[in-house]
C-alpha cells in the first residue's frame, strides 16, 4: 500500500488517513488508529469461516462488541452462544450487522470529529436507515487534505486503507 504524507512540525494533533472510496466516490477520513482497527475488523468479518477464526482475527475491542451483539441475538432467538467451531455469518449472528448499525460507518462518524473547515467541503446527507452522513465528493480530496493540514493534522493519503469498509 503506497501512501503520501502531508503535515509539518511537532505541533500536529494526530494522523488522519484520507482516501477516496471507489464504490461511492466519496472522501473518507479516519484517525489512523481507527482506520487500522477498522481494516482489521473488516478483514475478519469478510474472511472468517468460523467463530474461532473471527476471534483470532478481530481486534479485541471490536471482538468484545461483536460477542455482546451475538450473545444478545442468540438469547433473543433462544439459541446457544457461538462456539469456536460454529460457522461464522455476521449477517445472521451479529445483531446490527445486516442493518449497517455495526460496525461504525466512517461517513457517519466523520460528522462527530472533523473540523468545520473540512465539513464545509461536503454536505450532510442521510441514509435510508442509519441517519446522517458527511458526503464529500472524491474530486475534493486534495482540498480536504489541505484543510486538515491547516488544522494541524498529519495526513496520510491511502485509498486502499479507506476501501476496507
Amino acid at each position: 500500500m503506497r501512501a503520501l504524507v502531508w503535515g509539518y512540525g511537532n505541533m500536529l494533533k494526530e494522523t488522519v488517513i484520507v482516501g477516496v472510496h471507489p464504490a461511492v466516490n466519496q472522501v473518507i477520513c479516519m484517525p489512523e488508529d481507527v482506520a487500522y482497527e477498522h481494516a482489521r475488523l473488516q478483514h475478519a468479518l469478510h474472511t472468517a469461516n468460523t467463530w474461532g477464526e473471527f476471534r483470532r482475527l478481530a481486534p479485541p475491542d471490536s471482538l468484545a462488541e461483536a460477542e455482546e451483539r451475538a450473545a444478545s441475538l442468540a438469547e433473543d432467538l433462544e439459541l446457544p452462544a457461538p462456539r469456536d467451531d460454529t460457522p461464522f455469518d455476521p449477517y445472521e449472528q451479529v445483531h446490527g450487522y445486516a442493518d449497517a448499525d455495526w460496525p461504525d460507518y466512517p461517513m457517519r462518524e466523520m460528522i462527530s470529529w472533523l473540523p468545520e473547515s473540512v465539513q464545509r467541503l461536503g454536505a450532510i446527507g442521510s441514509t435510508a436507515l442509519n441517519g446522517q452522513i458527511l458526503e464529500i465528493d472524491g474530486l475534493r480530496v486534495q482540498e480536504v487534505i489541505t484543510a486538515l493540514v491547516a488544522e494541524g493534522y498529519r495526513v496520510l493519503r491511502s485509498d486502499a486503507a479507506v476501501n476496507s469498509y
